[in-house]
């Protein structure tokens, strides 16, 4: 179809509307930098983020800021702007600034970690310490758990846990708590320490006991080390270690064993006792053994001591005495022997008395058959001779060196004579020990010796009775050739009636004294 004709504009008539009206300027606007909500930990530094305002109005903004980040709590920060121009202010803007705590506590813990307490004890905790960032000092407000048990052996432990006043919770602390055993087991010797026995003998240790505190008796545990020699005398140690089931080993227990040898050979004579042996005739000792426990045969070390003069009859002895190594000496073993003349002239000598003499034959006295430890030799005095000895006695040591035996000491030289007088000799060499009586000095005079003699009484005895009693004398002959000396020391009666019948019966042969 053919396009529609656009009709010709109308004329419109000028119509009188006034003056054109005056347009009024808008207020500025604020517009906020950053979050509208900002959340900021307490105790930070809050930094503002600012705003901007149009009509180029920013550096005019005032900014209300009330944000204390030390205190918890929401601030709101104001923005205002005018325009100066208008007159018109700008729609305020607020910011809301939240200050919160949201970091939690620390826990330190105090002393060891891991930490041990001994099996048995009272464990006392260390305790721990907390601190917040905004609270402060928060360790009162600890919550401690302890799960130790100090009677079983294990590994605990002991949890700290704390949250502030804003219930931030803080990291759980652990300390690790063993409980352990290293207190070692106490070893208690049984029987003596140290131990004595004889040697040859056997050793039976007598044991020991060890205590735990924890396991208890662990007696059957105790390793025992035994090296007791006792066929050799000396000194051994024994050993005792025991360990509990922690491995705490005990300390060492020892005990000193000392092989010793006291028991002393024993002598057993040969052939007859008693031997009779005509005048004239040779004498032939049959002899001795000995035997030690220890040593075995000690014959060879046999010293025999053979007094028989064939010559002359009477009765004799011959002893037999022998010692160990050790120093035990062997009870002496005496033979009797009597020297018979074959004419029937056996004199009269009583049954129970022996004549002896020193070696050389210049002494001779009857004494008890009983006083066979007989000594007869050269009589020394500072390292020289001064003549010739006879001591006998039951036992020598025992008569010589205290109160336990009677005994006779028989001296006489010409240099006894040279360098002392009676008196001296009986003030300065020949009295008895301290403690007996003196009951007097005598003359002496039997016609072939004169000199003085001395008596004591209540000397002391084995048995502190004070039974003892000394008679000394000091004799010269004529000229004083030489000067002898008898010291006879009695514990019995029957020592004091031998002792009468020693100086009733003693001889000197003057040609044999030096």
């Amino acid at each position: 179809p053919s396009p529609t004709p656009v009709p010709p504009p109308t004329s419109v008539p000028n119509v009188d509307v006034g003056p054109e009206p005056t347009r009024t300027p808008a207020p500025p606007v604020i517009k906020l930098s950053g979050l509208v909500k900002e959340i900021i930990e307490v105790g930070s530094l809050y930094v503002e983020a600012g705003a901007t305002a149009s009509g180029n109005l920013t550096a005019s903004i005032v900014i209300t800021n009330p944000v204390d980040t030390t205190v918890l709590g929401s601030y709101t920060v104001t923005y205002d702007v005018t325009d100066d121009s208008s007159g018109k202010p700008a729609i305020q803007i607020t910011r809301t600034v939240d200050v919160v705590d949201t970091t939690p506590p620390v826990i330190k813990s105090l002393g060891l970690d891991p930490d041990s307490v001994e099996i048995g004890m009272v464990y006392d905790d260390s305790g721990a310490t907390a601190f917040d960032n905004f609270d402060g000092s928060i360790t009162a407000d600890i919550l401690t758990a302890i799960s130790v048990d100090t009677s079983a052996l294990g590994q605990y432990t002991v949890t700290y846990d704390v949250e502030d006043a804003s219930g931030n919770q803080a990291v759980q602390v652990i300390r690790t708590v063993n409980v352990v055993d290293t207190t070692p087991p106490v070893i208690a010797l049984l029987g003596s320490d140290p131990e004595i026995v004889e040697g040859g003998s056997d050793y039976v240790d007598a044991g020991a006991t060890a205590i735990d505190n924890v396991d208890g008796d662990v007696t059957a545990n105790i390793a025992t080390v035994i090296l007791v020699d006792v066929s050799v005398v000396g000194k051994y140690t024994v050993t005792y270690d025991v360990k509990d089931s922690s491995g705490n080993q005990a300390v060492q227990a020892t005990r000193t064993v000392e092989v010793v040898d006291t028991t002393p050979p024993v002598i057993t004579m040969l052939g007859l006792d008693p031997v009779s042996v005509n005048q004239g005739t040779d004498y032939v000792d049959a002899g001795a053994t000995a035997f030690d426990t220890l040593e075995g045969d000690l014959t060879a070390s046999i010293v025999a001591i053979n007094s028989v003069n064939t010559a002359v009859a009477g009765s004799y002895a011959v002893t037999y005495r022998v010692t160990d190594s050790s120093g035990n000496q062997a009870q002496q073993v005496n033979r009797s022997v009597t020297v018979v003349d074959p004419q029937g002239g056996g004199g009269n000598l009583p049954s129970d008395k022996a004549i002896v003499t020193d070696d050389t034959g210049a002494l001779k006295v009857e004494i008890p058959k009983t006083w066979q430890d007989i000594h007869g030799g050269q009589h020394f005095h500072h390292e020289q001779v001064y003549g010739v000895q006879l001591i006998a006695s039951p036992e020598v040591n025992g008569f010589l060196f205290g109160w336990e035996q009677p005994g006779i000491v028989f001296v006489a030289g010409s240099h006894v004579a040279e360098d002392d007088t009676e008196e001296e000799l009986l003030d300065d060499h020949y009295r008895p020990g301290p403690g007996c009586t003196k009951t007097g000095r005598s003359p002496y005079d039997d016609g072939k010796y004169q000199g003085l003699i001395d008596t004591y009484v209540n000397c002391p005895d084995a048995s502190e009775t004070r039974n003892g009693s000394v008679t000394v004398l000091a004799a010269s002959p004529s000229g004083r050739p030489f000067t002898f000396v008898i010291f006879v020391q009695s514990i019995t009666e029957a020592d004091r009636e031998a002792s009468k019948h020693i100086f009733a019966t003693f001889t000197i042969d003057s040609n044999l004294v030096p």
